[in-house]
């Protein structure tokens, strides 16, 4: 299937700012934005309660909407707000259709989310001299089938044909944000293609 540049993607995004309130000059600079942001928010406040109590944090997904001005050419991301649970130890998922509306007459274009990965307290050390407790944070995992389900609709079981998208009914591209190999990536879903984008990578 062809990709639909809905979002900017192939526009030059190395100026991109981490301050998901800010305005940026495509839809996929303003999606890595709020991903890159609420990510190292999750992280930092993860390595905060590990040294206040050596716990592991539970880190939630982020997402929002994302938008476009009236001009086409300024865009933004909203944020939905930060919700967890501790059934079986896990977070909830984000929902981006609960996040806040593209403001006035401004148009939605797409929608973002984080995997932001999990934590976990781990003893070092060969001997009890030398044994300590240490804070790890594994990667947050690729698209997945859910995330892919949100864009296209659930897959029929009896037919193999799309049911309808509850929340995406537009069928609007999704942006997923996450760590990969050290870095912050994002990549974007839409007509059955993933694409990746890697901000200042010359």
């Amino acid at each position: 299937m062809n990709w639909t540049d809905r979002l900017g993607l192939e526009k030059d995004l190395s100026g991109a700012s981490a301050d998901a309130a800010g305005e940026h000059d495509s839809g996929a600079a303003a999606a890595h934005a709020a991903g890159e942001k609420f990510i190292k928010d999750e992280h930092d406040a993860a390595r905060k309660q590990f040294e206040e109590d050596e716990t592991a944090m539970v880190l939630l997904e982020r997402c929002g909407r994302i938008c476009c001005k009236e001009d086409g050419k300024t865009f933004y991301a909203t944020v939905a707000a930060r919700k967890w649970s501790w059934s079986k130890g896990l977070a909830l998922g984000c929902s981006p259709e609960k996040s806040p509306e593209c403001k006035d007459d401004d148009k939605e274009i797409g929608w973002w989310h984080t995997h932001p990965g999990r934590t976990r307290v781990e003893t070092e050390g060969r001997t009890n001299e030398e044994k300590k407790k240490v804070l790890r944070i594994f990667e947050g995992g690729p698209f997945n089938q859910m995330d892919k389900n949100f864009v296209d609709g659930m897959i029929s079981p009896n037919t193999g044909k799309h049911l309808p998208r509850r929340h995406n009914p537009d069928g609007k591209p999704l942006a997923m944000t996450r760590v990969f190999e050290g870095k912050v990536i994002t990549v974007y879903y839409l007509n059955g293609e993933i694409k990746t984008h890697e901000p200042n990578v010359e």
